[in-house]
């Protein structure tokens, strides 16, 4: 007569195994099909997947009174192979992301450059599509510039800065790219801007 419970006990390691290929999976998406970038959050949300299927095992494990997970050496050896994998992923998505300093609406209204250099305010916001899409293509630029800020924004304190950002920066949508100098605007990009252009508009000539 087969016993069922044994063949749970027997197979119950693999669910936390599945639990790791998730966090895997979901980081593979983050990363590489959404290009979202390193985060935090991309490292807890992968984890928390990873716990869902845990604690699946432990409730299942708790209610028919399995004494212990029967781990065999090559589950053992798959969880850390897999675990492995996890963390170089985080590693390589870490030095992939590039530096893109995010700035608040007020700490944009109160930039400022006394030294005559150039930097460009990337105005977006995450509910926007079209700034999702941005987003990507800056995290297709693999250099690290100083120079490059990312407004959120969502990141809007008081209606009144709202309205100072549309007045002053004559921000009126977003995405909006603004290349300034000696906090004067000399050049803009309205709308999406794919990675070549992007770069050209980052690194080029102000013709």
């Amino acid at each position: 007569m087969i016993n069922h419970k044994d063949n749970i006990a027997k197979n119950l390691p693999y669910i936390p195994l599945m639990g790791v290929v998730a966090a895997i999976a979901v980081s593979i998406g983050n990363y590489v099909l959404f290009k979202k970038g390193f985060s935090i959050e991309n490292i807890l949300v992968p984890l928390a997947y990873f716990l869902a299927f845990l604690l699946f095992s432990l409730i299942v494990k708790f209610i028919l009174s399995i004494p212990s997970f029967n781990f065999s050496k090559g589950q053992v050896s798959a969880f850390i192979i897999l675990w492995i994998v996890f963390l170089i992923i985080q590693i390589i998505a870490f030095i992939k992301t590039p530096n893109i300093n995010t700035l608040s609406v007020e700490q944009a209204l109160n930039y400022s450059d006394d030294i005559d250099n150039e930097y460009i305010f990337i105005y977006a916001s995450e509910d926007c599509p079209f700034c999702k899409m941005q987003k990507k293509e800056l995290h297709n630029i693999s250099n690290e510039r100083e120079n490059l800020f990312y407004v959120d924004m969502n990141k809007l304190d008081s209606a009144f800065n709202g309205y100072k950002i549309v007045k002053n920066m004559n921000v009126t949508s977003v995405p909006v790219i603004v290349k300034y100098k000696g906090n004067k605007e000399i050049k803009r990009l309205t709308g999406f801007t794919k990675k070549e252009e992007l770069e050209n508009f980052i690194g080029g000539k102000n013709d």
